[in-house]
């Protein structure tokens, strides 16, 4: 008899354990299903921000259709939906309206586009130039300088960076060079104008990371120059020459540096008997994440 109930408790108790486990696997399974449920809820963050300056809001995804405003760089938005080259969004306002998606990036996109409008602040400038003359007696062209060397620049501890000219009386061409110390770091046969030449040189800082550059232009070829104090050495980040742009050498009459409200500009004039061809110009920056200078071609120079 005692046997008999033993059996029938054991038995009691084996069910009570198969009951209690196959509770908690469901409730395990609804908690998991639950949370799925719950974490595709959530709803996805479309939000962009607007990376270009003056970009059209506008009616339709054409060109064609009409404006309803301007959007303000850095502006945040929320993306509707995509229609290929354009994007549907929606304002902090409300309005909804269609811009190109090519303005539209990330908060780390609209960072490095706000780096490339921090602009410049000249630190120093200077010049270089010469002059041609004629001599009667020889009826040769002789070349004199006004200013052989640019004042000197201090960065990083050096006190005496400087651009020196050497200047060849029976030819046009002349070298220039970069010195740190009176060490030469780098240097280039500058070709001069016919009659005149005036090499602008200035000493210039990135407003956005610091980063000190020294331009040389005003002749046919112009450098963007940056000294490297822990190398000691000079390294070229523009060089005109290398540059894909409208003109070849033989359109070109000058090419010089502008700062015009704190942007830096590349112009290229054209020579005199090109007088149908306007002048241009590049809007120069320093671009972090290529860890470089960059620049894009604006058109025409008409500022």
């Amino acid at each position: 008899m005692r046997s008999i109930i033993a059996m029938i408790l054991s038995s009691v108790l084996l069910l009570l354990v198969i009951g209690c486990g196959g509770s908690n696997k469901n409730s395990e399974q609804t908690s998991t299903k639950t949370a799925t449920t719950q974490d595709t809820a959530k709803p996805k963050d479309n939000s962009v921000f607007i990376i270009g300056t003056e970009v059209n809001a506008r009616e339709k995804a054409s060109t064609d259709s009409g404006i309803l405003g301007t959007f303000e760089l850095g502006e945040k938005i929320v993306v509707i939906a995509d229609e290929g080259e354009w994007a549907k969004v929606k304002r902090s306002n409300g309005q909804e309206c269609y811009v190109f998606r090519k303005y539209l990036g990330t908060q780390e996109d609209l960072g490095n586009r706000k780096a490339r409008f921090a602009g410049f602040t000249v630190i120093n400038k200077g010049i270089i130039d010469s002059m041609m003359q004629r001599d009667k007696a020889t009826r040769t062209d002789r070349i004199f300088t006004g200013m052989r060397y640019s004042p000197s620049f201090a960065q990083d501890g050096i006190t005496d960076l400087q651009f020196t000219a050497i200047v060849d009386n029976e030819k046009m061409p002349q070298k220039v060079s970069f010195n740190a110390d009176g060490k030469e770091l780098w240097s280039t046969r500058l070709v001069m104008a016919e009659v005149y030449a005036s090499n602008d040189v200035m000493q210039i800082k990135d407003n956005a990371f610091g980063k000190v550059l020294y331009t040389l232009g005003e002749g046919v070829e112009a450098y963007i120059l940056a000294y490297e104090p822990n190398d000691k050495k000079a390294v070229v980040l523009l060089d005109s020459t290398k540059m894909n742009g409208p003109y070849s050498e033989s359109d070109v009459d000058a090419k010089g540096f502008l700062i015009k409200d704190g942007q830096l500009y590349l112009v290229i004039r054209t020579v005199t008997s090109h007088p149908q061809k306007p002048s241009v110009a590049y809007h120069l920056f320093w671009d972090k994440k290529a860890g470089g200078l960059g620049y894009e071609y604006i058109g025409n120079y008409n500022f």
